[in-house]
């Protein structure tokens, strides 16, 4: 990718001992009724999804970027097939009482958009059986790399991108920065949006805005947890978290950190 500045590359086949390679993203984020789909000579586990709140980032129908999510009702690569899925009623849903639980039920993969733990909110244990495998939306923006014989992929992971220069440098100038080469803000962000979709370019940018673009941009490329501490939006309810500690922005020293070297101070709050 050209516009990769800094990435860490995997090769399943240079995988060094030790190591699992890039395993994680085909591993954690395709449902499992979906290993057929993307050829995978792998069962995924698939219990890593999105909330809500952060897919209504993902409004714009024009937008490219809506494609690497997977939602709704499942369909193989031909876009006509559905996913299908046989088990049983109890499998289907644990919480069946009926007398004929072990009967056999066949249905269409359709992923949900709400992450409920039915079997324990305190352990977030949405529950063992087909209903809870498919809440929540899938990302597959690491796209599952089936020529691999085994669980690592290929997929290079991107640390710093050109869009990312780009809207940083449109972050400093919505907090008081100087336009400089006659790149003002709004010209900035629609450099990374006019690849991105075919709607009306933006202007008038503001920092809410910036923030949704950069929800958008860099969706599962670990800056999102930054993004929302620099925007002033961490300490908000989200999801399941409704604490405003401002002390877990910063994370705490691992225990076998405190262990080997007595003398580190444990960070405030832990």
């Amino acid at each position: 990718m050209k516009e990769f500045i800094f990435a860490v590359p995997y090769d399943p086949a240079a995988v060094t001992v030790g190591y699992n390679g890039q395993m994680y993203h085909a591993r954690y984020d395709v449902p499992r009724s979906e290993r057929a789909k993307f050829g995978l000579p792998f069962t995924p586990s698939a219990p890593r999804s999105t909330l809500p709140e952060f897919y209504a980032y993902f409004n714009d129908a024009n937008d490219i970027r809506n494609k690497q999510w997977l939602t709704g009702l499942q369909y193989m690569n031909d876009g006509v097939t559905p996913v299908m899925v046989t088990t049983t009623k109890k499998g289907y849903d644990q919480f069946y009482t009926g007398s004929d639980g072990g009967a056999s039920y066949t249905y269409q993969v359709n992923l949900t958009p709400a992450i409920i733990p039915r079997q324990s909110e305190a352990l977030f244990d949405l529950g063992n059986d087909e209903i809870a495998w498919n809440m929540g939306y899938r990302n597959i923006k690491f796209y599952p790399d089936a020529t691999s014989t085994n669980r690592n992929q290929k997929n290079d992971v991107p640390f710093l991108r050109y869009s990312d220069i780009l809207l940083m440098k449109a972050e400093s100038i919505l907090r008081g920065g100087a336009v400089t080469l006659g790149q003002s803000a709004d010209a900035l962000v629609n450099m990374v949006r006019s690849n991105r979709t075919t709607s009306a370019i933006l202007s008038g940018v503001t920092l809410e805005e910036l923030y949704k673009e950069r929800s958008r941009e860099f969706t599962w490329e670990a800056w999102h947890r930054n993004d929302m501490i620099r925007f002033g939006k961490y300490e908000g309810s989200w999801g399941y978290k409704t604490n405003t500690d401002t002390y877990r922005r910063v994370f705490p020293i691992p225990t076998n950190a405190m262990v080997l070297n007595p003398a580190l101070i444990q960070n405030d709050g832990y």
